[in-house]
Order: C-alpha cells, then structure tokens, then sequence
C-alpha cells in the first residue's frame, strides 16, 4: 500500500525541533510513499 504525503510531512519529519517530528518520520520510514509537493506563486 501507498500513502500520499503532504511536503510539510516531509519537512516535519527531517526537522528534529518540529512537535509533529517523530510521528512523521515514522511515517516516512515505512516506505511506499508518493510525495504531494505544491507551490505558492
């Protein structure tokens, strides 16, 4: 199974100071996701 993740999942998870850090990384750590990143313009 894939998972769609949100880039702030993904900029949580690499940032040790975020309050989300250790449930996002575990959700990254277990592969298969596809990554939704958008833009502001």
């Amino acid at each position: 199974m894939s998972a769609f993740l949100d880039s702030s999942v993904l900029v949580a998870a690499l940032a040790p100071d975020e309050s989300k850090h250790a449930a996002c990384l575990a959700l990254l750590l277990q592969g298969g996701n596809c990554i939704y990143s958008h833009a502001l313009l």
